[in-house]
């Protein structure tokens, strides 16, 4: 059959409609953090009242448990629906969502649609991770580490349109006194007056980039996986690369391919063996030769096996202490160093680089991780992301030591795209999404814990314990990676990963 240069290369157009759709994906949430000073003047210019610190950083904190909580009904909904038809209503439903904020002049409806639209991001977030996984099948850290780079600098694009919408002429914040409450806020009336035409100049864009999407993403068949996996096979032997090696329908690479249709009974159960993982005593599988006491298993769990784990939840604790780092680099620059940097264009600049250095991040740690493995990849990130959360307390006072300093942790949090490449390494291919979705959800708990220590802040203790609060956990969060994330790193291991087995 005679297939076009399109379907020859389908994976690639694939891949390219995730990174627009990530990129899409992110611009809220990775843009709030340029566009919570705006929003609390204008919400002081409406009602005369100064929203709190604590409160104006819940509406990113809801969009961010939007995001992560509900991801694994979009797991369910693939079940029940039409991919297309399902990647069709949720984005419309989220341009929707964000244009309608442009006519929302209250705090409280304004939280309660960045829960929506939280909700939204994460269903099309899931569903975008699981057709890259697909139709990427021996790369996903790297592909996952593209689509991240691009989701990363959507809050440079963010923090550009916020600049040339809202304050082009960058008027700088006054100190504003109501009561006993003190705050910076922007009095010019042509900040305030432009501050809601960002959410549609936010909604045009995210339209453009999600429209390609609605008709390029799709499940592979079944002909386009072997494919893929032959593909994978042609490189290793021309010695390209070193992927695993296995087909959706039941055969597998040994350098040959044993198809379970086709063989004898024992070459058939052969193939079965390979499949599986065993309980030997190297902990390897049965296509493994090394018997080195250094060499783990590499599992295949259905979702429900998954939860029995104890890994699972050590990594489910990691993704937690990542949330507190993220949420404070990307929603908390402005008003950590507001006090000291009084220039909000060069704020709007640190938000911006931040946000390249996270997308270099993602597609940084998702390259390494394909190289040397969860357990080496997350110690590395999290050991150096501590340290450097709870210095921006001590740095905000040099512009451009801040500017550095916040972004390396940036750059750090873009181990963020390595969950779903963790998960697989970790668990296996089976259920992808569904297991994505549920370790995802740790950052809904991370959120959770973030804003009460906000209020902590904001009643109890000072920035500097906040920061602290912050950064200690992802330095304990390296230690346990190290200590836990142990997988099967041999040669016939790494280069025959044969643990994908066809449901």
């Amino acid at each position: 059959m005679v297939r076009s240069w399109l379907q020859r290369h389908y994976n690639w157009w694939v891949l390219i409609c995730v990174c627009l759709g990530s990129l899409a994906m992110g611009l809220p949430f990775f843009s709030y953090g340029a566009l919570l000073p705006y929003l609390s003047s204008l919400f002081y210019f409406k009602t005369g009242r100064i929203v709190s610190q604590a409160a104006m950083a819940l509406q990113p904190v809801i969009l961010l448990m939007g995001i992560t909580l509900t991801g694994s009904l979009a797991g369910v909904l693939e079940y029940y629906m039409n991919v297309r038809l399902l990647n069709f209503i949720l984005t419309a439903l989220y341009v929707a969502a964000v244009a309608v904020s442009y006519y929302v002049h209250s705090y409280t409806f304004l939280t309660i649609l960045m829960v929506f639209i939280g909700t939204l991001a994460g269903q099309i977030n899931v569903c975008n991770v699981a057709r890259l996984s697909e139709w990427n099948p021996t790369k996903s850290g790297t592909a996952n580490g593209i689509m991240g780079f691009f989701m990363g600098i959507s809050g440079f694009l963010g923090s550009f349109l916020c600049t040339i919408v809202i304050n082009p002429y960058n008027k700088q914040p006054v100190e504003v006194q109501v009561g006993n409450e003190t705050a910076m806020l922007f009095v010019d009336k042509s900040v305030t007056d432009h501050t809601q035409l960002i959410w549609l100049a936010w909604a045009a864009v995210i339209a453009g980039l999600y429209f390609p999407g609605l008709f390029i993403l799709r499940r592979p068949e079944v002909e386009e996986e072997n494919e893929l996996f032959n593909s994978a096979i042609e490189s290793y032997e021309a010695g390209e690369e070193r992927s695993p090696l296995v087909k959706s329908n039941g055969t597998v690479s040994d350098y040959g391919v044993v198809d379970t249709e086709s063989s004898t009974p024992d070459e058939s159960y052969a193939a079965d063996l390979v499949l599986d993982p065993v309980s030997s005593s190297s902990g390897c599988l049965v296509c493994c030769s090394n018997n080195s006491s250094s060499c783990f298993k590499n599992p295949d769990y259905s979702i429900k096996e998954t939860l029995k784990q104890p890994t699972f939840y050590v990594l489910y604790l990691v993704i937690l202490t990542l949330s507190l780092a993220l949420l404070t680099s990307t929603e908390l620059y402005k008003i950590i160093a507001i006090e000291a940097i009084n220039d909000d264009r060069f704020l709007n600049m640190v938000g911006a680089l931040g946000s390249v250095l996270n997308a270099f991040g993602r597609l940084t740690w998702g390259m390494i991780l394909d190289q040397i493995g969860t357990r080496y990849t997350f110690t590395l990130s999290f050991l150096v992301m501590g340290p450097l959360t709870i210095s921006l307390h001590y740095t905000k006072w040099s512009r451009y030591g801040y500017l550095i300093n916040l972004c390396v942790v940036t750059f750090c949090t873009g181990i963020f795209t390595c969950i779903a490449p963790a998960c697989q390494e970790l668990f296996g291919r089976k259920d992808i999404s569904l297991k994505y979705a549920a370790t995802l959800s740790a950052e809904s708990f991370g959120c959770v814990l973030f804003f009460l220590l906000q209020l902590g802040q904001e009643f109890l203790f000072g920035e500097l314990q906040f920061l602290i609060m912050m950064g200690v956990p992802s330095i304990i969060a390296a230690f346990l990676a190290y200590f836990t994330f142990y997988q099967c790193r041999c040669e016939q291991c790494t280069t025959k990963n044969l643990t994908f087995k066809p449901e």
